[in-house]
């Protein structure tokens, strides 16, 4: 004999099944859109290689706290993106995929905390 507490069981079950699913394919997408071609061109425009050579020099030289382009102190831009660059330098080896590697990484992270938000499990 199946109670209406059974009942509800398999349908918290069945919405659990679907809100995974729903979650493994933003996750899937989210990897295609921001992982998938990182090193498929060359560097564009002025700023992307003048950040990726401030990162490089900051992994060669170990000098982590003042990024320096061409010798000189460059403080037009806040460290976190050099900081980022530079530890996937030296765990990557130096490209243009482990240049970008962070900001995809900082774009990623945002879409699931808003699906977080939206698909909340329901409380026990």
């Amino acid at each position: 004999m199946t109670t209406s507490a059974d009942i509800a069981s398999t349908e918290n079950t069945k919405n659990l099944a679907a809100r995974i699913g729903w979650v493994v394919l933003i996750c899937a997408t989210l990897y295609v859109c921001y992982f998938s071609h990182l090193g498929a061109i060359g560097f564009v425009g002025p700023d992307e290689p003048r950040y990726a050579w401030i990162a490089r020099d900051m992994a060669e030289t170990g000098d982590w706290v003042t990024p320096r382009l061409y010798g000189k102190p460059w403080f037009e831009k806040p460290p976190l993106y050099y900081w980022g660059a530079a530890i996937c330098f030296k765990l990557f080896g130096v490209s243009e995929a482990a240049a970008r590697l962070p900001s995809g990484v900082s774009m990623a992270r945002k879409p699931p905390a808003g699906c977080c938000s939206c698909f909340r499990l329901p409380s026990a």
